[in-house]
C-alpha cells in the first residue's frame, strides 16, 4: 500500500514539475511575442532608413519626399528634389513591407523604386531599381 502512495507522490510531483515548466514556457513565449511586437519597425523607422541608407535628406517625417545630391551630365553635383509617385505599405504582426516608387517631377529618368522588408531595426532590399544619374 505505501509502494502505491509513493507512486502516487512522484506522480504528483511530476505533474507539479511539467505544470511549472509549462507555465514558464508560455510566459517566455509571450513575453518574446510582446517584445517582437514592440520592436515591429514603422513608417518613421522606414524614413531614418531610407536617410541613412541612401543619403538623402527628408523633407518630411515619413521621407515621403527627400533631397538628393546627383551628379549632372557636367559632372557637377546638384541637388534633385524625389518625391513619392506610388506607395503601398504592408504591416504584419512582427514585419513591415513597403513598395514605392520615388521620382523627380523636373526630370522623370530619375527614379528609385524600393521594396523593402522591414523586422526589427532592420531593414532589407527585397527588389531595387535605381538611376540618379542623368541621361
Amino acid at each position: 500500500m505505501s509502494y502505491v502512495m509513493e507512486l502516487g507522490g512522484i506522480d504528483l510531483k511530476i505533474k507539479h514539475i511539467l505544470l511549472i515548466a509549462a507555465s514558464f514556457t508560455v510566459y517566455i513565449v509571450v513575453m518574446v511575442s510582446i517584445l517582437l511586437i514592440i520592436m515591429k519597425p514603422d513608417i518613421t523607422d522606414y524614413a531614418l532608413w531610407l536617410k541613412n541608407h541612401y543619403n538623402v535628406q527628408c523633407l518630411d517625417v515619413t521621407c515621403d519626399s527627400f533631397e538628393v545630391e546627383v551628379e549632372n551630365e557636367n559632372g557637377r553635383d546638384k541637388q534633385i528634389t524625389m518625391v513619392t509617385a506610388k506607395e503601398s505599405y504592408t504591416s504584419g504582426v512582427f514585419t513591415m513591407q513597403k513598395d514605392v516608387a520615388y521620382r523627380n517631377l523636373e526630370d522623370p529618368s530619375y527614379h528609385l523604386d524600393l521594396k523593402v522588408r522591414g523586422f526589427f531595426d532592420e531593414f532589407s532590399i527585397i527588389e531595387e531599381k535605381v538611376n540618379l544619374s542623368s541621361k
